[in-house]
């Protein structure tokens, strides 16, 4: 039985495992009781309701319907993120004759001006989101604080010229600062970060990778520039629903004062 305890996070265990095996002393669990055993267990990750680091008691989540609405504003800006790509893949190609070393050579490329309205507006409402999540931090996440504010100025300088990349790397650098204070605060589990950072790291690595020029040139259906970021999506998400459902209170470790 030991074992299946050991499935709940550190936390947990600290305050409650002794109780827990107590009660499962006196009346030994049947298999229906394992298995709620192994389901509590999971939803204690997903939604860890006991922090024990120092950071995660110093301010409670914030309390109103604000977080709720700033959320699902940013899970549209996902919808908006895919819409931009599906438009952008969808615009028309254009394909002109150029000169390099008095050779002729064709050049083609899709006209993805139609999408720039919903891009701008998908990174915008990112921004919105990562700011709101950083205001339920607690006061000791200054690293988060101070990233916020550089990825959001970088996020719209991207919006507008998506083709410098660098101001793109840093904005999204920001979210993943802004991601792991998130999750050492408790805000998030281990499963939202995991699913963030790899969907961040995947698709920045693919875009990366493309301009760097190891694809080779441009074919003439060049759609893979538009499809490689389509792991960057996570970040709506992820952000978007840990805003969008209803806030936990954290609950403390310490004693209440005298």
């Amino acid at each position: 039985m030991t074992r299946l305890v050991a499935f709940y996070p550190r936390t947990w265990r600290d305050r409650y495992e002794d109780e827990f095996l107590a009660l499962l002393a006196e009346r030994p669990p049947d298999q229906v009781d394992r298995i709620d055993i192994v389901r509590g267990a999971i939803d204690a990750r997903l939604h860890p309701q006991v922090q024990g680091s120092p950071a995660a008691h110093e301010t409670p989540a914030l309390g109103g319907p604000w977080p709720v609405r700033v959320g699902w504003l940013t899970l549209t800006g996902g919808v908006l993120w895919v819409a931009a790509l599906v438009v952008a893949i969808n615009s028309p190609i254009v394909i002109y004759e150029t000169y390099r070393d008095a050779a002729p050579s064709m050049v083609t490329y899709r006209d993805a001006a139609a999408s720039m309205p919903l891009f701008f507006a998908a990174i915008t409402l990112l921004g919105v989101g990562l700011i709101a999540l950083t205001l339920q931090l607690p006061e000791t996440a200054r690293a988060a604080r101070a990233a916020v504010y550089l990825s959001s100025m970088a996020g719209l300088l991207w919006a507008f010229a998506p083709w410098f990349l660098l101001a793109g790397l840093i904005g999204f650098a920001g979210l993943l600062v802004v991601a792991f204070a998130a999750w050492r605060a408790g805000r998030w589990s281990s499963v939202e970060l995991g699913i963030l950072v790899t969907g961040v790291g995947l698709g920045w690595g693919l875009l990366l990778t493309g301009a760097s020029g190891l694809w080779g040139p441009p074919t003439p259906d060049p759609d893979i520039q538009f499809l490689v970021v389509v792991p960057l999506v996570a970040a709506w998400v992820v952000v978007g629903t840990s805003l969008a459902r209803v806030p936990r209170r954290v609950v403390s470790l310490d004693p209440p004062d005298a």
